[in-house]
């Protein structure tokens, strides 16, 4: 589905609360009628799911070792203890497959949106509320909000990769987004269910620095989330700190797929970059 870019002030969205920037992006296709926010709860600490063990124990602690060594993800790090110490869990195993779901879907129309319920819900003081990426049109045909989550701590020059990732996997604009913990983004353009998937396959060679397990736990699902409020370790709501569009003669293009295949490519498009 093509954005209505034209309508999409992407200088303005730089600075706004992650909420009020996502009902932008949702208004700016005319087409969408729906939405969804989940309530979801933060999955149980490992310690509550299993009794451990002092051979898991040691694994944990070289794990956590790993991850402060190399800033990997802790299961990432508790796989490669796994080959370094030559042993492994049955139950720890177990544990990685967790997979908590994106939580109670409330459903909200488009003037709900329009009169700003995704900014009132996190205004409310409520936590661990997540955007579902799934919309419905005007014709009930469903569409994704291209969703990703990082995994890298705040910084400019994280800042700049994580940038860089999204033009590569979000070629027709973005937002980035400071999650309180690391970063979060969203593209402007709506995907199939089937360009959902691709392009979540695609993130997953940018691992770990996108969260692989992020990914992993969204297609286990029919939609992805991303979390619009407070919660977990987060210090804050999100809010956008970049956003970008491809432009050419000065004007922010359309949904690159609509122009032919065997004319896009030679065409030199200039970035358009806005930062807080």
């Amino acid at each position: 589905m093509v954005c209505n870019v034209h309508n999409l002030d992407m200088r303005g969205l730089v600075g706004l609360a992650a909420a009020d920037a996502y009902a932008k992006i949702l208004l700016s296709h005319a087409n969408v009628q729906r939405v969804s926010v989940y309530k979801y709860s933060s999955p149980p600490l490992l310690q509550q799911r299993i009794s451990i063990t002092p051979n898991e124990q040691s694994l944990i602690d070289e794990a956590l070792v790993l991850r402060k060594d190399t800033k990997l993800p802790f299961w990432n790090a508790l796989f490669a203890a796994c080959l370094q110490m030559q042993t492994h869990s049955p139950e720890l195993i177990k544990a990685a497959f967790f997979h908590n779901g994106p939580g109670e879907p409330v459903a909200y129309d488009r003037v709900a949106i329009e009169t700003g319920i995704l900014e009132s819900l996190v205004q409310s003081g409520q936590r661990n509320l997540g955007l579902s990426s799934l919309i419905h049109d005007d014709c009930d045909r469903i569409w994704h909000l291209p969703l990703l989550d990082f995994h890298c701590d705040i910084s400019p020059r994280n800042e700049d990769l994580a940038a860089l990732i999204c033009s590569h996997l979000m070629p027709d604009g973005y937002v980035l987004i400071d999650s309180g913990d690391s970063y979060h983004a969203c593209g402007v353009t709506l995907l199939s269910s089937d360009e959902r998937v691709h392009m979540l396959g695609r993130a997953l060679l940018a691992a770990p620095i996108v969260d692989g397990h992020y990914i992993a736990h969204q297609l286990q699902q029919k939609a992805s989330s991303i979390r619009i409020s407070k919660g977990g370790k987060a210090s804050h709501a999100p809010v956008v700190v970049r956003a970008w569009a491809p432009v050419a003669d000065n004007h922010i293009l359309r949904n690159l797929a609509q122009v032919p295949a065997e004319i896009s490519t030679p065409l030199d498009f200039e970035g358009s970059v806005f930062d807080e």
